[in-house]
């Protein structure tokens, strides 16, 4: 039974409407300023695509195969829809991402926090690189991944001399600490990782700064 508090939680971030023109504005200066040019087609709108869903889950941990196949629709789309100042498709699929992240996290919390007993002798293996291992079919595929995952984990903070029970709760501060982190992400973080994977691929170093991430960047390099 969820409580109201984390019904509240999962609600779809909005985008906000000024966000349309900014996003014109941002496409704009990167078409007509930055100095590796690159011309606004559908190939650009696939690699935004990728880029966008690469930053979204590096590691292929939450997102199923059927979210990167519903994304495809927007393969072609993204420079059209970019030129409309149209961010819907960023706030969908990072939504996607964010209820599939917190599933998967209180699911791992409920794992240690149960009395499952993990198998130390059995012979299994788990790809930890995203880029060595196809996305997961099905949600019981992926509760799979993470359990090995998880094992891992234990094993390797059992080789550290920690205590088994120590050990899970570092483990389940650690997965809480992740959710809680998802569950406060706002409008600004969505606008900004979208805006990001656009600007990455004009190079590496140009970056789009939330107004809230500027204040920190300042704060941080005035030491203030």
């Amino acid at each position: 039974i969820l409580s109201l508090s984390s019904l509240a939680a999962v609600e779809p971030i909005e985008k906000e409407s000024k966000q349309t023109a900014l996003y014109r504005e941002i496409l704009d200066r990167l078409a007509t300023r930055h100095y590796h040019g690159q011309k606004i087609n559908d190939e650009l709108s696939e690699r935004y695509l990728a880029s966008y869903i690469d930053m979204l889950d590096p590691l292929k941990s939450f997102l199923l195969q059927s979210d990167i196949n519903e994304f495809s629709k927007w393969q072609t789309k993204l420079d059209d829809l970019a030129r409309r100042g149209d961010v819907k498709p960023g706030f969908f699929m990072f939504n996607r991402l964010r209820s599939q992240a917190i599933t998967q996290l209180e699911e791992n919390i409920e794992l240690l926090e149960s009395d499952h007993k993990f198998d130390f002798t059995a012979d299994e293996s788990i790809v930890l690189d995203g880029e060595e291992r196809d996305w997961h079919q099905t949600p019981a595929e992926r509760s799979n991944y993470w359990r090995m995952r998880i094992k891992d984990s234990m094993i390797r903070l059992l080789l550290n001399d920690k205590e088994p029970l120590k050990a899970r709760e570092l483990l389940i501060k650690r997965f809480t600490n992740q959710k809680k982190q998802m569950e406060q992400r706002d409008t600004q973080d969505v606008f900004q990782l979208y805006v990001n994977a656009l600007a990455s691929l004009y190079d590496p170093h140009t970056s789009y700064y939330s107004p809230r991430t500027t204040e920190n960047f300042q704060i941080n390099m005035s030491l203030s």
